[in-house]
């Protein structure tokens, strides 16, 4: 399930409806025996020291199977829920960098860690079993030039919108950003992107179908909602892509 509150409202009430994606992934994992099973924290609702126990657990429910995608938290509305106001954005970020290094010290550390930062502190803190994998497998979407140094840094699979339709502006671009990981911090990276498909009889039949799901059944409401926070406060979203 997606790592969402409240949803976007609209007729459809769209992301209303969604079940909380560790304790769902703990389920999917126990009741399967091949895929890597994904759960999405967001870093202003959860303790790394929590989040490292968590993902700890599910990666020994399935053998080593557990990926956990980080979100900085965009969303206004469903970080305030949990009474934390939504930091600016270079701030999340730094948040979130003190976050993943806590939790990779967790997952790794040989003897109790003391942690002082910022935004997080722990003492004695000593995390057993550790993961089954060396650390799960972390993934993270973020598109801002903080964002990208961010995901580079400490990031397996990075999960990156394309910011243009025509396939050699997306293989640039997606390029670009593991070369970036390399130059800057060694890393290798595996690159996402998603795409969407209607499929038709003919042209003109995918068409049809693109009018009815969009212009006849879309929830305008429900969209402006999502569009207008993953601009303002997200940035992932370049200005271009928004108009």
């Amino acid at each position: 399930p997606l790592g969402r509150w409240l949803g976007f409202g609209g007729k459809t009430a769209f992301n209303s409806r969604v079940f909380e994606a560790m304790t769902f992934s703990a389920a999917v994992t126990a009741s399967t025996r091949y895929p890597s099973v994904f759960a999405t924290v967001h870093v202003p609702t959860m303790h790394p020291a929590l989040a490292a126990k968590q993902a700890a657990t599910i990666d020994h429910v399935g053998g080593g199977r557990f990926t956990l995608n980080v979100v900085t938290g965009w969303n206004r509305r469903e970080i305030e829920l949990f009474g934390s106001p939504l930091l600016g954005h270079e701030e999340r970020y730094a948040a979130a960098d003190e976050w993943i290094t806590l939790m990779k010290l967790l997952w790794s550390a040989e003897e109790a860690v003391d942690f002082e930062g910022r935004y997080y502190r722990v003492k004695g803190a000593l995390l057993r079993p550790r993961p089954v994998q060396p650390y799960p497998a972390l993934m993270n979407a973020s598109g801002s030039p903080v964002g990208k140094r961010f995901a580079a840094k400490h990031f397996d699979i990075v999960f990156s919108g394309p910011t243009d339709r025509d396939p050699a502006s997306v293989a640039e671009q997606m390029e670009g950003y593991r070369a970036f990981a390399r130059q800057e911090f060694g890393r290798e990276l595996k690159v996402w992107i998603s795409a969407y498909m209607i499929i038709g009889d003919s042209e003109e039949d995918a068409q049809r179908q693109f009018d009815h799901c969009v212009h006849e059944k879309g929830d305008w409401e429900a969209a402006d909602t999502f569009m207008t926070g993953m601009g303002v406060d997200s940035k992932s979203i370049p200005p271009h892509v928004m108009s």
